[in-house]
């Protein structure tokens, strides 16, 4: 696909490159684009990436010279933490999906003991993520691009997966004193990466405010196809100063112990930030 072609953005006017038929969200601002091929191939479906490119997007001789102002100056300093967000949940939620070989011994569904069985309430690692589950999670080695790392100053990931196709990832980040976070950055990461991920299609979602009086938080809640296998998934993501937290779940809709205990485990859910924040 050609670099010459440009989606603009309703919001900043920014001029993102038309890459792929991806390109939903704006890498300036993080708002959602308009004007976003998948979106309007749904309104358009007996038209092609062609007929876009012709009647939607903008050739670059066509485009307007970018406007030196205030407010774009602003969009470029906020553009890089937009960026970093961006990168690193990229990075964690391709992790998420990635095949594990020791899934090939795991049950096909969740078992119903587990929602019967004790539970634990466990604080994750030093940053305060609290959450009830019916086996402790697994410490795991955390992912992230070596665009992010040198904003990173240190990362801990945990993993519970009681069937193939059941997953819930506890992610929790401390990024480098003078680092600012930005949740529309979080949530353009997390949601133009999944969409983008292999072997997944039809992508569903919404998200809500989760915001209190110390956090800023965002619930991502939708479906989607893995492998012709109908799922659901939530997304908490949570940014108090330098730390970052996402915990991911995602499982068959067809499994309904799976469905019960997912949402057990959310519904747990507590950040205690002054375990260790900056």
């Amino acid at each position: 696909m050609s670099d010459n072609y440009f989606i603009k953005c309703e919001h900043c006017n920014f001029l993102n490159p038309f890459k792929t038929e991806f390109v939903t969200f704006c890498s300036q601002c993080g708002k959602k684009l308009g004007n976003n091929f998948p979106d309007w191939h749904k309104k358009n479906p007996e038209k092609t990436i062609r007929d876009f490119k012709n009647e939607v997007a903008v050739l670059k001789t066509d485009a307007e010279p970018e406007k030196k102002n205030p407010v774009q100056r602003k969009s470029r300093s906020f553009r890089p933490l937009i960026f970093i967000l961006v990168i690193l949940l990229a990075v964690a939620v391709y992790s998420f999906f990635l095949t594990d070989i020791s899934g090939i011994f795991l049950p096909g569904k969740a078992d119903a003991e587990l929602l019967t069985s004790k539970w634990e309430r466990v604080i994750y690692g030093k940053y305060g993520v609290t959450l009830s589950s019916p086996e402790k999670l697994k410490s795991v080695s955390p992912e992230y691009s070596v665009e992010a790392k040198p904003f990173i100053q240190d990362a801990e990931s945990y993993l519970y997966r009681p069937s193939k196709k059941f997953r819930l990832n506890v992610t929790g980040v401390l990024f480098k004193e003078g680092v600012q976070l930005s949740m529309q950055g979080a949530v353009s990461g997390f949601a133009s990466t999944l969409i983008n991920t292999n072997d997944i299609s039809h992508v569903e979602f919404t998200h809500s405010s989760l915001n209190s009086a110390e956090l800023q938080g965002e619930l991502i809640e939708g479906t989607y196809i893995d492998e012709d296998e109908f799922m659901r998934f939530q997304c908490a993501i949570y940014i108090r100063n330098s730390n970052l937290w996402q915990v991911l779940v995602s499982y068959p809709d067809k499994d309904d112990i799976a469905k019960k205990i997912a949402e057990k485990m959310m519904e747990s859910l507590e950040i205690n930030y002054n375990v260790k924040t900056i």
